[in-house]
């Protein structure tokens, strides 16, 4: 149903789309070996984001505050939160705010969802979950979404709705019924950027796991290894 490249059975593609619409799309290829639970187009986003939002920076500058800093840094996020009485004490504010800057995370978008309409492929955006507000906006990235039948994302930091910055697309097998296989990744090509593949048709289609038109593309992440505010379970 869906046509997509061969690569040796240990190895699958994805593609890298830059924000700048001058550089080309840049072809990628991963081991399959890690499954799910190590998956290398996951780990890839989270390193390619990280060092571009200059996390590394991030945790040397975390290990080298004093203890007045450290206070000082609670007590200015309590003043964000406008609540300088909020139940959690500076270390647990400093774990949650170190956690979200200093990790390595990605923001998954999903442009289809497995279906028995689409064979149970699914398409995926990957980006990042600490986007500066000196990225452009991805106009390809953002014609990906509107092809699928997404509405662009909306943010309260952007005046403009849309995918900022650079952006990872993979696709995978995803079915829960299938004792032997389950989940696997496939290519995703450059090819598979044109408007007219096969799998945008399908997705498009009723039953076919991509959007309506009336609703942004799901999260299937969140925010990748946040961690939980509440303090009872920190």
């Amino acid at each position: 149903l869906m046509l997509c490249s061969t690569m040796p059975k240990s190895f699958f593609q994805y593609v890298l789309i830059p924000a700048d619409s001058s550089l080309a799309v840049e072809s990628k290829t991963g081991d399959r070996s890690g499954g799910l639970a190590n998956d290398e187009l996951v780990k890839s986003a989270k390193d390619y984001f990280f060092e571009l939002s200059g996390g590394a920076a991030k945790a040397s500058a975390w290990q080298q505050a004093t203890p007045e800093q450290r206070h000082a840094i609670a007590q200015q996020w309590r003043k964000h939160q406008n609540d300088q009485n909020i139940n959690m004490t500076d270390d647990q504010i400093l774990n949650y705010i170190q956690a979200s800057q200093t990790n390595p995370s990605c923001e998954i978008m999903a442009l289809t969802v497995p279906t028995k309409g689409n064979d149970y492929q699914a398409v995926s955006m990957y980006t990042s979950d600490h986007s500066s507000e000196n990225e452009i906006k991805n106009e390809r990235a953002c014609q990906l979404l509107l092809d699928c039948g997404h509405r662009l994302p909306e943010t309260a930091s952007r005046k403009e709705a849309g995918v900022y910055g650079d952006v990872f697309v993979g696709r995978c097998y995803d079915n829960e019924q299938d004792e032997d296989e389950g989940w696997k990744r496939l290519d995703f090509t450059h090819e598979d950027l044109n408007s007219n593949s096969d799998w945008i048709k399908i997705a498009k289609s009723i039953n076919g796991g991509g959007g309506s038109g009336a609703s942004n593309a799901a999260s299937l992440s969140g925010t990748m290894n946040q961690m939980n505010m509440n303090p009872s379970t920190q």
